[in-house]
């Protein structure tokens, strides 16, 4: 058993009755009571969508509380860290929250099997990180022992902000809406925001100085993971539009520019470590970037192609066969690099234990969790092809980008 799974279980009593799980419970059965008394909006899909929003924003309210403990600088001076501790408490409000959300999604999918459940399990889990992030802010930067009210008001500030934007910037749209495509972007920006203040308030306070935390968010390995994490979120971002019917998003050159630097910035967390596996995962992470860079221009001038129709025939004829080759070779070197890389991680010092095996894992298995989705996709679909594919493999790349960025 390792020792955060050990931890785990000897806090596990002790977490659950410091937990403020009221606020949970309370959202339970408000929300059970307004699925149970709006039964009838789900004989539409539009209503139906409103009646989930609403569950999703009641939910989202009772899990922020999950970090109030009056009590919680008691054990700041303890072995587990921070952001152990955190989890744990995350995980007691995700027991409360998650089956009933589950099963209010189950229930209006088996009347509407069109139903976009993944674009509206987006819009939960932004809802959620949301007030995580907020409360975990206001619990490591301004030392509030009870920031759950703040997260709430927050989460109900950016709900009723959302909710009456103008048309054009809509965040709440309908699948016939010339905005659900764009909209399923911006959920998705917000999401990594958040998913970044709320990882960025779980480390330790002792750990860095406000002074070193701004020139590790410039580095080199920093800008590389966030740089992963961005190309994972156009993954999952694809997935889910093209899952909710959506149009296909013309976002691979750009996603293989970024996975380009997060090899990169992989490569120099390793700082030089590795062996012959790190030096030569240096020599293809390179060349990636140059491809990337190939690239960049032969896209450069195919706009200019555009723009300027006298030179269309002669610029077609030269940049996209360029365009086309490089696309390929880069994808195919990003491929061949990353498990290079994984190796080097496990040989090298320089990754934490718990996440040396992660590089290796995601080079291995992104792929893999493509094909797999896909397979998922025609299962749930034959006639529909949904994209699948790219959430656990846009997933995957945003775990990776999290260890790169650590």
């Amino acid at each position: 058993m390792s020792i955060r799974i050990a931890q785990a279980v000897a806090l596990r009593r002790t977490t659950f009755r410091s937990v403020y799980w009221p606020p949970a419970l309370v959202a339970l059965v408000v929300a059970g009571a307004v699925v149970i008394g709006q039964h009838e909006t789900f004989n539409a899909v539009g209503s139906a969508m409103v009646t989930l929003r609403v569950t999703a924003v009641l939910l989202a309210l009772g899990a922020v509380f999950a970090l109030d403990d009056a009590a919680a600088v008691t054990v700041a001076s303890v072995p587990t860290p921070l952001w152990w501790r955190r989890m744990l408490r995350y995980a007691v409000v995700a027991v409360f929250v998650l089956p009933m959300w589950t099963v209010v999604l189950a229930y209006a999918q088996s009347r509407h099997p069109d139903l976009p459940w993944p674009r509206l399990t987006l819009e939960f889990a932004v809802l959620v990180t949301l007030g995580l992030a907020v409360a975990g802010a206001a619990a490591r930067w301004f030392d509030v022992t009870d920031p759950g009210m703040s997260a709430a008001l927050t989460v109900l500030g950016f709900t009723l902000v959302t909710a009456n934007l103008p048309p054009r910037f809509a965040f709440y749209a309908t699948p016939e809406s010339a905005q659900w495509a764009p909209s399923v972007l911006r959920w998705s920006l917000v999401l990594v925001v958040v998913l970044t203040v709320l990882m960025s308030t779980a480390g330790d306070p002792a750990r860095t100085s406000l002074r070193r935390s701004g020139a590790r968010l410039l580095s080199v390995t920093t800008l590389g993971g966030l740089a992963a994490i961005l190309a994972g979120v156009m993954m999952v971002t694809h997935g889910v539009v093209k899952a909710t019917g959506g149009p296909d998003l013309d976002f691979l050159p750009f996603a293989l520019a970024l996975l380009a630097g997060g090899l990169w910035g992989l490569h120099r967390r390793l700082r030089g470590g590795g062996g012959r596996w790190g030096e030569v995962g240096r020599v293809l992470s390179l060349a990636t970037l140059w491809m990337v860079a190939v690239e960049i221009v032969s896209l450069l001038l195919l706009g200019l192609a555009d723009a300027v129709p006298v030179l269309t025939d002669s610029v077609l004829t030269v940049a996209w066969p360029v365009h086309a080759l490089t696309l390929g070779l880069t994808f195919l070197a990003i491929v061949v690099t990353l498990p290079v890389l994984g190796v080097a991680a496990l040989r090298a010092e320089a990754l934490a234990p718990r996440w040396r095996s992660v590089p290796l894992a995601v080079g291995v298995l992104w792929i893999v969790l493509f094909m797999a989705g896909e397979v998922l996709g025609d299962v749930i679909s034959p006639d529909k092809e949904l994209g699948f594919g790219f959430v656990p493999m846009g997933v995957a790349w945003i775990v990776l980008g999290v260890v790169i960025a650590e």
